[in-house]
């Protein structure tokens, strides 16, 4: 290969893809909610490589607004991950960047299970179901449509109150009350 190939494929790496300074020998597994915080196991790609689990981890939120700082993320003997970010408590769900040594990974933080959820918000209306938000999509505080709530991402899981012909009547974390998510806008997963 001749050295002006070799320069480009290396300009293109560093600048247009912003390779990591450092290779990735590990991910995160078993993402999910304990009590108010979340939780996380740290593995190794190559379990060959016997490297030991970072010491500590840094963990940004990339769609929170950051109102109260997040506790320190700690690592635990055995690379669990524990963090408290308030505020992914009352959203849909949080994408977080999880870096550390030989760690640099996105992860999506999808809200809590039913049963979870019931318990955590309180909710004396059982949830029935879970909804797949299929596109970006209006969420409304009404069944007729007309008032809007908020929105939901494609991608975002709602746990799911009941449906009708047009809507699904779906919990959002920071409502007491059901909101109304058009069907054209989602699937039900169960």
């Amino acid at each position: 290969m001749s050295v002006g190939l070799r320069f480009l494929g290396m300009f293109s790496c560093v600048f247009l893809f912003g390779c990591a300074r450092e290779a990735s020998f590990f991910n995160v597994s078993d993402i999910h909610w304990k009590a108010d915080a979340i939780e996380f196991s740290l593995r190794q790609t190559d379990t060959t490589a016997g490297r030991e689990h970072p010491g500590s981890v840094d963990v940004d939120c990339l769609n929170c607004n950051i109102i109260e700082p997040p506790s320190e993320a700690s690592v635990d003997s055995l690379g669990t991950v524990h963090l408290h970010l308030p505020e992914a408590n009352f959203m849909l769900s949080a994408r977080l960047h999880v870096q550390g040594r030989g760690l640099d990974t996105i992860v999506v933080l999808k809200q809590r299970s039913k049963k979870e959820a019931e318990e955590f918000f309180k909710i004396t209306t059982p949830l029935v179901g879970r909804v797949l938000v299929t596109q970006f999509s209006i969420l409304y505080s009404d069944s007729t449509t007309r008032e809007t709530a908020t929105h939901a991402d494609k991608g975002d899981e709602l746990n799911l109150f009941g449906e009708n012909d047009q809507v699904f009547f779906v919990h959002h974390p920071l409502f007491r009350q059901p909101l109304y998510l058009p069907k054209s806008s989602g699937v039900r997963l169960y």
